[in-house]
């Protein structure tokens, strides 16, 4: 009785750990968005959730979300991109981004989470 009491508490405190490393590795901290780049995909969404983002100048996202990966000029504005790694799901096989438009003034226009 034991022994099957003990079989049973084994798969739920193994989806117990996971379930805690997951809501850890999933809220947005800057020093790790800063230091692991392929691990920024699971921390964006909270990012997007908890900063408002539009209104914000390059200088605030810099400050935020350090040097971006790529920026791009054209003539609506800068659009910069944060490399967030490997796209999440079943079998990834593209990488993801963080798009950021960037009007005349050089505030946050929109902002998208792009897939390539």
């Amino acid at each position: 009785m034991l022994g099957v009491l003990i079989v049973a508490l084994i798969p739920l405190i193994v989806c117990t750990v996971q379930l805690s490393v997951n809501e850890y590795t999933s809220k947005f901290n800057q020093n790790r968005w800063l230091n692991h780049a392929d691990k920024r995909v699971y921390m964006v969404d909270d990012l997007l959730q908890k900063y408002k983002l539009i209104g914000k100048s390059n200088e605030e996202i810099i400050q935020l979300l350090g040097a971006p990966t790529e920026t791009r000029s054209g003539e609506e504005g800068v659009t910069t991109l944060y490399y967030l790694g490997t796209e999440r799901g079943f079998i990834p096989i593209d990488s993801e981004q963080l798009v950021f438009q960037f009007d005349r003034d050089g505030k946050v226009m929109e902002y998208t989470v792009h897939k390539d």
